[in-house]
């Protein structure tokens, strides 16, 4: 298995500009997994954080869903026997997306299989390798911390706890 993480401020950033802060349970597109709650309809990850979802603002439902994601998926990992850990390839997109070659390469060792033909051209079509604006992730945390209340915005810190985490 391999398992992208992304970048807790861009992940809540772009699900917000997506609109997914009220399309989990409205949305007939959405392929969500939800349940009945005792105040409505709520997507699974709720199933993992406490707190009612459907009396949360658009932007800490995102939070509250992405804390659910991260959380669920550190969790199950540090519980694995280490022999099934070491069927997981962890992949951080901002590190795939600034050393590509250098990710390319551990993917193709870990699946022990060669890149092929098309391999670039669709590196070219995803902009990889390139450069991340670190000026546009200060602005990305801006817009959600004016969106957020407080205590969402502290989940934050936790996501990048876990993020770190991954990262090793």
């Amino acid at each position: 298995i391999s398992e992208m993480v992304k970048d807790p401020v861009d992940l809540i950033y772009s699900w917000y500009i997506r609109g997914w802060g009220g399309r989990f349970t409205t949305d007939p597109r959405v392929t969500n997994i939800t349940y009945q709650s005792n105040v409505g309809i709520v997507p699974w990850t709720n199933l993992y954080i406490d707190g009612e979802y459907n009396e949360l603002k658009p932007m800490d439902r995102i939070i509250h869903l992405i804390e659910g994601i991260f959380l669920n998926a550190f969790k199950n990992y540090n519980e694995m026997e280490d022999k099934k850990k070491k069927q997981i390839l962890w992949l951080v997109l901002e590190e795939f997306v600034t050393n590509t070659e250098e990710n390319i390469v551990r993917i193709e060792n870990y699946l022990g299989v060669k890149r092929s033909k098309y391999t670039p051209k669709q590196l070219k079509i995803e902009r990889c390798p390139r450069v991340l604006n670190k000026e546009e992730r200060k602005k990305k945390l801006e817009l959600i911390k004016s969106k957020a209340s407080a205590n969402a915005f502290r989940k934050i810190e936790g996501l990048y706890e876990c993020y770190e985490d991954i990262k090793k």
